[in-house]
């Protein structure tokens, strides 16, 4: 009997309330499990708690996911953010070490916004929180 393959889809902390909550938009769990017609497993922000690559060898891809907040920009560029701008660092743990052993083990990747400026980093190279903050910028 063959099986559906399983997509990890990041997940983020999110507060309601008192509370803190590991959550994945609907959206993407309905689109691995109906667009593309697999199983997603949702990838709590766990950190240092998670086997990766046990978690890694159990997968046949990545989703990493888009969120209200952005990956914290000294751990892909200089150390200041952008005023107002909400971070995760909770999920940052998960995807930052994800995405470098996801590479390294040949476990297929799609990225959606967080995941690219991870991803240069991986790549070697570097990127700015603010663009237009740049010499040069036009």
């Amino acid at each position: 009997m063959s099986r559906l393959p399983l997509i990890g889809v990041t997940a983020c902390i999110s507060q309601i309330g008192f509370h803190s909550y590991q959550a994945v938009s609907d959206k993407y769990v309905r689109d691995v499990a109906v667009g593309a017609g697999d199983l997603p497993l949702a990838i709590p922000p766990l950190g240092d708690l998670l086997d990766l690559p046990v978690l890694l060898a159990n997968l046949d891809g990545l989703l990493f996911t888009s969120s209200l907040s952005n990956v914290a920009s000294h751990h892909y560029c200089d150390p200041s953010s952008i005023p107002g701008t909400a971070h995760d660092l909770q999920r940052d743990t998960l995807i930052l070490p994800l995405i470098k052993a996801a590479i390294t083990a040949g476990v297929p990747v799609l990225g959606i916004c967080p995941c690219y400026p991870v991803a240069s980093q991986v790549a070697g190279s570097s990127k700015s929180a603010s663009p237009r903050t740049l010499s040069g910028f036009r």
